[in-house]
């Protein structure tokens, strides 16, 4: 089974959408970005079986996925760089060839690696399977704390879960099954929770 590797998804589906301006352009902040997935990376995302993503929002027929991924950056120019350079001075050819090489050098070190998101709205299967890792600790007959994972012998990963157990941020595994008639779109058979969301804690009562 083929599992799409998300960092190879994301930078094909940018570099082929048209209007992107995420790869290759000068940024002040890492702070991570949403970007919406284009038609092309649907296409490419129904070739695959399953994907790791965190979970924006779900409802009984829709999910929303967001895929990270990181991608090199050009670093802010230094506009006093260039400051101490004659400009009228001769060099030769030789002088050139050497300044041009080192202008390649120091471009191609110039870069640096950020995070962003990559969004996907996928279609439930009416019939949608939540499977959970595990259902955290429960104690055996001395006490001691045990976690609860599935069972070997059953072909499904991790123990059985509901609709309800998938929250916003959780981390999970989605299997694909067939694209959803006149759409590019594959449909979502399977969701594994591998880390849950931390839950909010309560506010303060006034």
């Amino acid at each position: 089974m083929r599992r799409i590797p998300p960092a190879c998804l994301a930078f094909v589906v940018l570099t082929i959408a048209s209007g992107s301006n995420v790869i290759g352009q000068t940024k002040t902040t890492n702070k991570p970005k949403t970007v919406d997935a284009p038609p092309q990376g649907y296409s490419l995302l129904a070739r695959y079986k399953e994907i790791d993503g965190e979970v924006e929002s779900i409802s009984p027929a829709m999910m929303t996925l967001k895929v990270v991924f990181t991608h090199s950056v050009k670093n802010a120019s230094n506009p006093n760089r260039n400051n101490n350079r004659s400009r009228n001075r001769r060099t030769s050819p030789l002088q050139r060839m050497i300044q041009m090489r080192l202008a390649q050098i120091r471009a191609a070190n110039n870069v640096h690696m950020e995070k962003d998101y990559l969004e996907f709205d996928l279609p439930l299967l009416e019939n949608v399977v939540i499977r959970k890792v595990s259902n955290g600790f429960e104690y055996d007959e001395k006490g001691f704390p045990k976690e609860t994972k599935g069972d070997p012998k059953s072909r499904l990963p991790g123990v059985p879960g509901e609709l309800k157990d998938v929250r916003r941020g959780d981390d999970v595994r989605v299997y694909f099954g067939p694209v959803k008639s006149g759409t590019n779109r594959p449909q979502v058979r399977m969701i594994l929770i591998e880390e849950a969301a931390p839950m909010a804690s309560p506010g303060k009562k006034k």
